[in-house]
């Protein structure tokens, strides 16, 4: 006798007893006698478990199958071209079968949806492990080839949660009774959620670890500290002189990165770190490495997920702007922003310079105004001693042929006292002497004039001439005072520029812009904080308009080199001259991550006419682009969306992985990380499936 369980409309379970040879018919009749209605189903007969040997070695065989099914079935899948071009060449009735399926029959079968189920899932994994480890192991030469094995084994988490997913869709799917279209959307959506959910869990497991981990021993900071310096020295920028919470930032990135098992930090990474945390902007493991094939795959990466609706897919396709965006904001924050046109910045500094000038002749007038009115003008000065002192100089410094015959005519009239040396006559022939020698070129004879000016400067008074002492003292200052003024006007261009008139227009470029160092040092001696700060702002906003070509910042892209050029132009020591360390070094950061957004490197592959899918998602790709699935109302959006979308989100994330961008390889340099997806997501199952009917 067996016992079988009824289930009767009402949901009460009963128990039959019945021959063991009865048929389902005979044990529904007898059940129906029993509680008069037609039961809705009849279940299996209980069985008695077999012995825990044989069930170990059951399960040690659907394992056995599983990973014999997920290793030699993709190689099967792989080989299938090969395979049936070999079948089309061999005689009629003969071809090559598949390997998997001669295996098999070495390994139980599955018998109930729970052990299909755990058989779908397990092949799948082993599937995409296979692949990825094959995808490690290959050494391609070329490009292409470097590109597919960089696609195959990134990101193994994430395809081995997809693959696992995957298979679990599909299988759900085919225990369900569903065809092949509708296991293809199961495995992709159990692929999707599966890699998605492998990706967090490996998130939370990095920031758990993290958490975890002891807090730096000032010894490693220390070491820390120095690679940083070491790093940022080609910019001349030190870690000491970065805010205390950049700083922070950066050492705490670069300690991460120290974490990562066999790899060597990369110094270049490090002070392009250092350049985005200056700027604000936001870094991605490319513009951080400088390795074109991380370039090319962000950059494909962005041209995909532009077109998305998602924005998690979008990110990268919007960094490019935001930085822009970024740096736009930065170098308005330096001054530009405040800046004054072309025009009033030279009407401004010259306005400056000429009012001081007025002031210091107002000065000068005073002071020879004073003199002149002093009443010691009419004293007398020892003519005798001014004319034998000069021309006992003259004639020991072999220049008294080089002496103008005016000069020679007034030192005669004086030394017969034809000419009384009164102190109002010394300072006319004082000027007179003056005016020659601005009016020659001739060197002897510059030196001739000075010579007799010397002695007049030192020409004694005659006795009881106390009060031409003060007139005389009166006339100096105001010679000294007209005399330094000259000076000024002729070593500082502007100022002499601003004491003739000349229009402001190109003022400020012929003296700031385009002027040396020693001149605007000079010239900024004689301007007020307010002017100061007009020449800074800008000396800014002139950088900024030759970066962007005088675009507005909704339609402006900073170019790195243009702004480079306009740095160049204006130079370091000038630079020091307005802004301080901190603003140059935020400046120059500005213009070398400007450079680093632009800068496509030597071998990169980025596809420009925005097709670059040919190795990114491909199996996204061709499943959502397909004719079957093209076929299957809303199957673009259900299919092909959602997996593209989880493929350039992963990739995102990855791309800014930023203490993974700082380590290199310690043969190569190089570190590539990019996540395309498993090949295998959303396949494996159904091809399990259908192999298993």
């Amino acid at each position: 006798m067996a016992i079988y369980e009824i289930t009767a409309p009402d949901g009460q379970v009963y128990e039959v007893n019945a021959p063991d040879d009865a048929t389902e018919q005979q044990v529904l009749q007898y059940a129906q006698s029993q509680f008069q209605t037609q039961p809705a189903q009849v279940a299996q007969p209980q069985q008695t478990q077999p012995p825990l040997y044989d069930r170990l070695k059951r399960q040690a065989g659907l394992t056995g199958r599983a990973i014999t099914s997920g290793l030699v079935g993709t190689a099967d899948f792989l080989a299938s071209p090969v395979r049936e071009l070999a079948n089309l060449a061999l005689p009629e009735g003969k071809e090559i079968q598949p390997l998997t399926p001669q295996l098999m029959q070495y390994f139980p079968e599955p018998q109930n949806e729970r052990e299909r189920l755990v058989q779908n899932i397990g092949q799948s994994v082993v599937g995409a492990g296979t692949g990825i480890g094959a995808a490690r192991l290959a050494q391609p030469v070329t490009q292409t080839g470097q590109a597919i094995k960089s696609t195959l084994a990134s990101a193994p988490i994430q395809q081995l949660g997809g693959a696992a997913g995957a298979g679990a869709g599909a299988g759900i799917v085919a225990e369900g009774g569903g065809g092949a279209v509708e296991q293809i959307l199961g495995g992709l959506a159990g692929g999707i959620a599966g890699a998605s959910g492998a990706g967090r869990l490996q998130s939370l497991g990095t920031t758990v670890g993290e958490r975890l981990a002891r807090p730096p021993q000032p010894q490693q900071q220390l070491q820390v500290d120095i690679k940083i310096d070491q790093a940022l020295k080609p910019s001349g920028v030190k870690l000491a002189d970065l805010e205390p919470s950049l700083r922070q930032s950066l050492r705490d990135d670069v300690i991460k990165a120290t974490q990562v098992q066999g790899k060597l930090l990369s110094p270049n990474a490090i002070r392009r770190l250092a350049d985005y945390k200056l700027t604000g902007a936001t870094p991605t493991q490319g513009r951080l490495t400088g390795n074109p094939a991380i370039v090319t795959k962000e950059k494909n990466l962005a041209k995909q997920g532009v077109n998305s609706t998602d924005p998690k897919s979008q990110s990268l396709a919007m960094l490019e702007n935001e930085n822009n965006q970024v740096l736009l904001s930065k170098i308005d924050d330096l001054g530009a922003v405040k800046a004054v046109d072309q025009y009033q910045a030279g009407q401004s500094l010259r306005d400056t310079l000429a009012a001081f000038g007025k002031t210091q002749k107002d000065n000068i007038s005073n002071l020879y105004k004073n003199a002149i009115d002093s009443s010691g003008r009419a004293a007398e000065l020892d003519g005798y001693t001014f004319t034998q002192t000069a021309n006992k100089a003259l004639d020991q410094q072999l220049k008294t042929k080089f002496l103008p015959r005016e000069i020679k005519g007034y030192l005669n009239q004086v030394a017969k006292g034809e000419l009384p040396l009164t102190v109002d006559v010394a300072e006319q022939l004082k000027t007179t002497i003056a005016s020659s020698q601005r009016a020659t070129i001739d060197g002897n004879v510059k030196q001739a004039l000075g010579i007799v000016y010397d002695a007049l400067e030192t020409a004694p008074l005659k006795s009881n001439q106390q009060l031409g002492q003060a007139s005389l003292s009166a006339f100096r200052q105001a010679r000294n005072a007209n005399k330094a003024f000259k000076q000024q006007e002729q070593s500082i261009p502007a100022f002499k520029a601003a004491m003739e008139g000349m229009e402001p227009d190109t003022f400020f470029d012929k003296f700031v812009i385009r002027g040396d160092y020693n001149s605007l040092q000079k010239t900024l001696q004689f301007v007020d904080s307010a002017t100061k700060e007009t020449i800074k702002n800008n000396v800014v906003a002139y950088v900024k308009n030759a970066a962007t070509n005088g675009q507005p910042n909704e339609t402006a892209r900073i170019s790195g080199d243009a702004m480079r050029k306009a740095i160049a132009k204006i130079g370091d020591n000038k630079l020091k001259l307005l802004f301080t360390p901190d603003e140059i070094a935020q400046l120059k950061s500005i213009e070398r991550v400007a450079k680093y957004e632009g800068f496509l490197p030597v071998g990169s592959a980025v596809n420009v006419s925005n097709t670059a899918s040919a190795l990114m998602g491909r199996t996204a790709e061709l499943l959502a682009n397909s004719p079957l699935v093209g076929k299957i109302p809303f199957g673009s959006a259900i299919v092909g969306e959602p997996a593209r979308n989880i493929q350039i989100g992963i990739g995102a994330r990855q791309a800014f992985d930023v203490p993974r961008a700082l380590t290199r390889e310690p043969l190569d340099g190089v570190v590539s990380r990019p996540f395309i997806g498993s090949p295998y997501l959303g396949i494996g199952g159904l091809l399990q499936n259908e192999e298993q009917q």
